[in-house]
């Protein structure tokens, strides 16, 4: 396997590190608001708080979710793995960001029948998801949803929406006038760090919504991704379950959950889960708008000559096309190849970001990435370990949602059925 051209990689590094231009509603931020945001992030992805509040809100939300599968397989119920996915993360962000529980339990039980219906802001948010992506394609799309009555569905979205995590906020900030204090040693959230800089309900809520979009969706379609990738009869070849198993079985994880410190350990889950993150990227393209004049450089493997670009230009970046370039990852670009994470030694292999390009590279790289990664791999283990999974359909080509977060057109139906082993 081929590494990565030098031009190549220089192209892609120079767009990604270069400033883009430019509430509720969402709109990608700039400047200050960018850089506190970014700061707050990175002190709530410590390592300590992944020891914490992360690692203790992924087991308790397991423990749920272990629950559920285990009632759906005890009734043979197909449900969409997808679509429980989504809910998961959306419990999981109420607890990274709040320490929040009672607003999820219409989201996530341990009943079957929870799956029937979704709160009402939840639905919405889903809906306006769509409209939302569609605004980076329609530079006049104010006037396209007024003349269509899309507008409405959006605002009613984002109105729901901040009815709830207001309450939560005004909940936290009663709770601070009555002296409370955050817990070092329960981990810090979001809203903790976000307090640090301003106490003003409208801009609390507008970050706390950044949050939720940049990581819900991405993560709940990664890991829809994964599962497919492992059970699908494609990669029958790779005996991926089984050497999963193992991999958790050595580390002593038996009945339990994998920890933060565990997950790096699990070398063949990750290298499943970074080809699944190069081939299947849930952010298949990016664009930028140039703050100034600029030249793209060259790439002559491609005879393409540099490029002048003018202040206010957009430049685009895809992902997509770049996972599947052989000029990039060697002739077998375009197949799921889990061992071009291995050195021919064994050692795992960790390529340029500019190369695998599926997190963004320089000053905008996902802070979320480590995140994600344990969630996956904790959550996907989680379900191997105790479950055997039939996909409704292990033949099939699963399309990609043609979308901002490519998730899996049509879903991930399954069913499950309790093993008899769980070591």
């Amino acid at each position: 396997m081929s590494n990565a051209r030098p031009h190549l990689q220089v192209s892609v590094g120079h767009i990604v590190t270069g400033h883009s231009g430019h509430h509720p509603q969402p709109t990608r931020i700039d400047g200050e608001e960018w850089y506190f945001q970014r700061k707050a992030a990175t002190r709530a992805f410590t390592k300590r708080n992944f020891e914490t509040h992360i690692t203790q809100s992924v087991h308790h939300w397991l423990d749920i979710l272990m629950g559920l599968l285990s009632n759906l397989a005890n009734k043979q119920v197909e449900f969409d793995f997808q679509k429980l996915m989504g809910r998961l993360m959306f419990c999981l962000f109420l607890r990274l960001a709040f320490h929040e529980e009672e607003l999820a339990r219409d989201i996530l039980s341990d009943d079957p029948k929870v799956l029937d219906s979704m709160p009402d802001y939840i639905e919405a948010l889903d809906q306006a998801t769509i409209l939302f992506d569609r605004r980076r394609r329609d530079p006049l799309w104010k006037i396209t949803e007024k003349l269509s009555g899309d507008d409405k569905i959006t605002k009613r979205a984002v109105d729901l929406f901040y009815v709830q995590i207001e309450k939560l906020i005004e909940k936290r900030l009663i709770a601070m006038e009555n002296g409370y204090q955050p817990n070092p040693d329960l981990g810090v959230d979001l809203l903790d760090l976000f307090l640090q800089s301003t106490t003003n309900k409208y801009k609390l809520s507008g970050m706390v919504f950044a949050f939720l979009s940049a990581g819900r969706d991405t993560t709940a379609y990664g890991i829809s991704w994964l599962m497919k990738e492992i059970y699908h009869q494609d990669n029958k070849h790779l005996d991926a379950i089984k050497k999963i198993r193992l991999e958790a079985r050595e580390l002593h994880v038996d009945g339990n959950y994998l920890t933060y410190e565990d997950a790096p350990k699990m070398r063949f889950m990750n290298a499943m889960w970074n080809e699944t993150s190069r081939l299947d990227t849930v952010s298949p393209a990016g664009q930028m708008e140039a703050a100034g004049d600029d030249i793209l450089p060259a790439i002559p493997e491609l005879g393409i000559p540099p490029r002048h670009v003018k202040k206010g230009d957009i430049v685009s970046y895809q992902n997509y096309v770049l996972a599947r370039m052989p000029e990039v990852w060697g002739k077998d670009a375009a197949v799921f190849n889990p061992y071009r994470w291995f050195k021919e030694d064994g050692q795992s292999i960790s390529y340029s970001p500019f190369k695998y390009h599926s997190w963004n590279a320089g000053p905008r790289s996902c802070l979320g990435r480590a995140l994600a990664t344990y969630e996956a791999i904790a959550i996907s283990t989680a379900i191997i370990q105790r479950f055997d999974v039939i996909l409704s359909d292990d033949s099939k080509v699963y399309e990609p949602l043609a979308a901002m977060n490519m998730g899996i057109k049509d879903g991930v139906p399954m069913k499950l059925k309790r093993r008899a082993t769980e070591a």
